[in-house]
């Protein structure tokens, strides 16, 4: 009898933003991550698409998580394999004092395709939930669509 090896996936899920703060969930077979990240000292929506491009392009790539005073470090770094892709959030308790010292909190390896179609998917419902007007008033900055845009039209996404 063949078996079925279970597919992995990498469920993400950006919550409707309220008053400069966007909650963020990621999902792998192992561990659960829910936070809300705020609009500042940076734009994590901004810098999460600008990382996930980077990835699809085999380059390493961070986003900045706030969570004041808490911070995640959302790294993307390519796999050992030629379409590979590490994902990983790591914990810095004082992003001032301890980087390059954090806790990993959350890993997972797929191929570049499947982690930044996880994180593409959740934007794109994110921008499909939220108008325009709506986001800038709750994050205090336009949502970078034409930056999400670009990724969309990037080959091996669909």
């Amino acid at each position: 009898m063949a078996s079925r090896r279970k597919k992995s996936t990498l469920p993400v899920h950006l919550c409707d933003p309220q008053a400069g703060w966007i909650e963020v969930a990621v999902e792998t077979p192992a561990f659960h991550f829910c936070e809300p990240v705020s609009c500042t000292p940076n734009d994590f929506v901004d810098e999460l698409i600008a990382g996930l491009n980077l990835s699809m392009h085999g380059q390493p790539a961070t986003a900045r998580a706030s969570c004041e005073p808490t911070t995640f470090e959302f790294a993307f770094s390519p796999g050992q394999c030629t379409d590979g892709l590490s994902f990983q959030i790591v914990r810095h308790a004082n992003w001032g004092r301890s980087r390059g010292k954090g806790q990993a909190v959350l890993f997972f390896q797929g191929t570049r395709r499947a982690v930044v179609l996880s994180f593409w998917r959740a934007l794109k419902a994110l921008e499909g939930r939220v108008n325009a007007g709506k986001y800038r008033e709750a994050m205090r900055r336009e949502f970078p669509a034409q930056k999400l845009r670009t990724l969309s039209k990037l080959p091996g996404k669909d």
